[in-house]
């Protein structure tokens, strides 16, 4: 079968399962390596950071990543759909207008946000402060770089960029820690901020040499205007993959939220599938994208199994390389990766029926979810603490699920 636009399909059947999948191996291999490469750079950063200063870390990269993806993700995802190679050069300018904007307020809020964390919860020193703000802007050029790269169809190179990526915040981390000239926490954001300005200068020029950026500007509502609809789901997703986290620090003891970064860490460590599906879905324009079972009771048993492993796994890995005061009960575990799994089927469903132009009912479902998982993961963290707040998202990510299986996402 080969997919409108020149992009065939390989079927796997495999005990009565049938799966269709785009052929980005070499995209795919890449995220699966950087996804790895990350979680072992986590783990070592949070065994330097202890558990207290882990939490403020944690703190810094939710609200950074939670800014940039509720006020960019529309407009990046909107350029990915459009494909640039056939729009013209003033919706180009345009989107350039409109992502400078974005960005200047994305960075605005990040110093805002540090700044009432500071005067309301935990005293932050001007140096903290200005390290976490080069942190923020970079890690947004950064994302901004490669969001553009995937929108011109170069899936290989963001793959092999964000593992060159990984792979360098590692280097500098550990030659910053080394040096010992700063605290552990501000070595961290360092690194990742040369990284990041790497990773923009290599993705920037790739780009250019291959499809010609427009550094030309119009007025941002050219652009804006396309947009409708379309930030919905980034504003959802954003929102949902952060909130958890910045519920904990709000309701919960601080520490807590430094086990939980690591724990959801190890369990999301698959999450690049249906990032990277979802990726490809929208790009492509995929109105025919598969993702079928023909044995759903294989299916379960099958993610029952993975799924147990995972959580074991997980306990036991953290309790050996950080200690039994890093671990959380095995009833959040499991929890948890209930969560990621119901979270990686809404989001390819959503992108699916975007593609298929159905939009509307994706922003529907989108502003009612993080409603719903707010309101009921706050309520029964009251009752239940920690395993309360992961209920509350897991019902709230059902409703959609179910919704978009009714309608035959």
């Amino acid at each position: 079968m080969i997919l409108p636009g020149l992009f065939p399909y390989r079927t796997i059947t495999l005990a009565g399962m049938r799966l269709d999948f785009l052929p980005n191996k070499k995209y795919l291999a890449a995220r699966a390596l950087s996804t790895c490469m990350a979680f072992a750079l986590a783990l070592i950063y949070s065994k330097a950071l202890g558990l207290n200063n882990r939490s403020l870390i944690a703190f810094v990269m939710t609200v950074n990543s939670l800014l940039w993806v509720l006020i960019t993700s529309g407009t990046t995802l909107t350029f990915r759909k459009n494909d640039p190679n056939l729009s013209d050069k003033r919706m180009r300018s345009s989107f350039n207008s409109l992502i400078f904007i974005e960005s200047l307020l994305a960075i605005f809020l990040f110093i805002l946000a540090l700044q009432m964390f500071s005067v309301g919860k935990n005293f932050l020193t001007l140096n903290f402060i200005a390290i976490a703000v080069l942190y923020s802007a970079t890690s947004g050029i950064a994302l901004i770089t490669s969001e553009m790269a995937l929108a011109y169809k170069h899936f290989n190179f963001v793959g092999y960029l964000d593992a060159f990526s990984i792979l360098s915040q590692l280097i500098l981390f550990g030659c910053l820690y080394l040096l010992d000239v700063f605290s552990i926490a501000v070595s961290l954001l360092l690194a990742f901020s040369i990284s990041y300005i790497i990773y923009a200068g290599i993705g920037l020029r790739y780009i250019d040499q291959r499809n010609k950026i427009e550094l030309s500007t119009v007025s941002p509502l050219l652009f804006l205007k396309s947009t409708r609809g379309n930030h919905s789901l980034g504003f959802t997703l954003g929102v949902m993959d952060r909130m958890d986290r910045f519920l904990i620090s709000i309701l919960l003891p601080t520490a807590v939220l430094g086990k939980y970064a690591v724990m959801s860490s190890t369990i999301s460590v698959f999450r690049f599938l249906p990032d990277a599906f979802s990726k490809i879905i929208i790009s492509r324009n995929s109105k025919d994208f598969k993702f079928k079972f023909e044995n759903f009771l294989i299916l379960g048993a099958v993610t029952f199994v993975c799924g147990g492993f995972l959580v074991y796994f997980s306990q036991v890995f953290i309790q050996q390389l950080l200690g039994s005061e890093w671990l959380l009960p095995v009833t959040t575990t499991v929890g948890f990766a209930l969560l990621e799994l119901l979270r990686g089927i809404f989001q390819i469903s959503a992108n699916r029926q975007i593609s298929m132009g159905e939009s509307s009912n994706v922003h529907k479902q989108s502003v009612r979810l993080p409603l719903i998982a707010l309101t009921f993961a706050t309520l029964l963290s009251f009752y239940f603490g920690l395993n309360g707040l992961i209920l509350g998202f897991l019902f709230a990510y059902l409703i959609p699920v179910l919704v978009f299986r009714v309608r035959g996402s």
